[in-house]
C-alpha cells in the first residue's frame, strides 16, 4: 500500500505490488569520500529501523524526501515488517472503496488530513460489493450467492458456502460477531419478508450450508397492535452475545443463536423522541449501546445511548473523548485526538475531502472545503464503501477454509 504527498497534496500516486521483493541498499556501491560512508550508514540505520515501524509510519517515512523511495522500496508488509510491530500498531478507520475500474481499492484516511492510499485487489474479487467490515476483515458478495470475507491489507481470503438458490443476496443488513478466523465466528443477515414477519439468515463456522427462518413480528396486547419491524439499510451490530438491528422506525430487534435461536422486538423500549428519522446506526462506545439518527439530509442529528436497566434511550449531547465513524456497513468508535473530539464522520466526500458532523458547531465540515452546512446536500455519497479498522496480522495461510 502506498502514498505519496510530496507535492503537497493528499492524492496517492502509487499502487502496492504485493509480491515485490526488498531489495539490499546500495549493494555494490563504490564508496568514494568519508561523507559517503556517513550517508551509506544513516541509511543502514534507517532501513534496519525500517522494519520496526507500522505500515502506515514507513509509507510516511518514505514522503520524507524524494530519494528515500529508492532507500525505502514499495514492499510487501507481511514479508517486512516485525510482528512486533504489526501487533502493537493501533490505527483510527479508513474510509475503503473500490475506485472506477473496480481493481483497485483507495483509502481515506481522515486522522491523517485525508491521506489517500491505493491498493490492488484480487483478480476473482472485481466486481464484488463490500457489504459489512470488522477487526480488519471485509464482507464481501458477488453475484447472487458468493459470500466471502477479504482482508485488503494481508490479502488473505475465507470462502463462505454459497447462499441457498431460494436466497439470492437480497438482505437490508448483515454483519458478523467476531473475526472469521475464529471457531466462534457467526455471520447474520436480515431481510424483509411480508409486513408480519422478518426472514433471518445465518450461519456458524464450520457449517457448510446458511440457515434461513421466518419470525413472526410482536403484537401487542390488548389489541394485538402490530409491532412490524422494517430493516433499515444498516448493519447489525453484534453486542452482549447477541445481534441488534435498528429499523426505519426506531424500533430495536435483536436476535441470539446461542442455545437457543431466538428473534425478539424489544417492544418494551419506546422509539426515540425525534421526528422522521432518514437514517439510522448503531454503534458501541465502551460498552454502551448508541444510536446515530438523522433527519432528511442530515438536516438534524441526534444520539441516543440505550439505558439497559430502564431500558429505554436517553438522549447524548456529548461524546466526551469518542469519535464515531458510521456508515450502512460499518459503525466504529475510537478515543479521538484532541482536535477531533466530538465528531462524527460519514461516508461522503465534500471536494474530495471526508464529511464531518461537529456536534460543538452543529454544522458540517471538511477539510477540502470552508463551506459549512446545516446539511449534507452539497456532498457526494459513496455507496459501495465501509470504515475499516487496519489490520496487518498474517494468518497462516492467504486461502482459509470456512467449513
Amino acid at each position: 500500500m502506498s502514498s505519496n504527498n510530496s507535492d503537497g497534496g493528499n492524492k496517492a500516486k502509487a499502487v502496492e505490488k504485493s509480491s515485490l521483493a526488498i531489495s539490499p541498499i546500495r549493494t555494490g556501491t563504490s564508496i568514494n569520500s568519508d561523507d559517503d560512508k556517513e550517508d551509506v550508514l544513516i541509511e543502514d540505520i534507517l532501513w534496519f529501523l525500517s522494519r520496526y515501524l507500522s505500515p502506515l509510519d514507513y509509507i510516511h517515512l518514505r514522503a520524507v524526501r524524494s530519494d528515500y523511495r529508492s532507500v525505502f522500496p514499495v514492499v510487501n508488509w507481511r514479508k517486512f515488517c516485525s510482528p512486533r510491530s504489526l501487533q502493537s500498531t493501533v490505527l483510527s478507520p479508513w474510509l475503503v472503496f473500490a475506485k472506477d475500474n473496480a481493481s483497485v481499492y483507495s483509502f481515506i484516511n481522515p486522522v491523517h488530513n485525508d491521506e489517500n492510499y491505493l491498493t490492488r485487489i484480487p483478480e476473482l474479487l472485481k466486481g464484488s460489493t463490500i457489504r459489512f467490515s470488522k477487526g480488519g476483515w471485509l464482507l464481501m458478495s458477488k453475484g447472487n450467492h458468493s459470500v466471502f470475507f477479504y482482508n485488503p491489507f494481508t490479502k488473505a481470503i475465507i470462502k463462505l458456502p454459497d447462499l441457498p438458490d431460494d436466497r439470492t443476496y437480497r438482505f437490508r443488513g448483515i454483519s458478523f460477531s467476531s473475526l472469521p478466523t475464529s471457531s466462534n465466528c457467526t455471520v447474520f443477515a436480515i431481510s424483509d419478508w411480508m409486513a408480519d414477519s422478518a426472514c433471518i439468515t445465518f450461519i456458524n463456522c464450520g457449517n457448510k450450508m446458511w440457515t434461513s427462518d421466518i419470525f413472526d413480528n410482536v403484537f401487542l396486547l390488548p389489541n394485538r397492535t402490530n409491532m412490524g419491524f422494517e430493516p433499515s439499510l444498516n448493519s447489525p451490530i453484534f453486542y452482549n452475545g447477541a445481534f441488534y438491528c435498528l429499523d426505519l422506525n426506531g424500533n430495536l430487534g435483536v436476535f441470539t443463536v446461542e442455545n437457543d435461536i431466538k428473534w425478539e422486538i424489544l417492544s418494551m423500549v419506546p422509539r426515540p423522541n425525534c421526528g422522521f428519522i432518514y437514517k439510522s446506526y448503531l454503534v458501541e462506545v465502551e460498552g454502551k449501546l448508541l444510536a446515530v439518527l438523522l433527519g432528511h439530509y442530515g438536516k438534524w442529528v441526534r444520539i441516543f445511548r440505550l439505558d439497559m436497566s430502564e431500558m429505554v434511550w436517553v438522549e447524548v449531547e456529548h461524546l466526551g473523548r469518542h469519535l464515531l465513524f458510521v456508515s450502512n456497513t460499518s459503525c466504529i468508535s475510537t478515543i479521538a485526538p484532541s482536535r477531533m473530539v466530538n465528531r462524527i464522520y460519514f461516508p461522503r466526500l465534500q471536494n474530495g475531502g471526508i464529511l464531518f458532523y461537529s456536534l460543538d458547531s452543529g454544522k458540517y465540515h471538511s477539510l477540502k472545503s470552508e463551506n459549512h452546512r446545516t446539511d449534507y446536500c452539497n456532498s457526494k455519497d459513496n455507496l459501495r464503501c465501509s470504515w475499516i479498522e487496519p489490520n496487518w496480522l498474517q494468518t497462516t495461510q492467504p486461502n482459509i477454509a470456512w467449513s
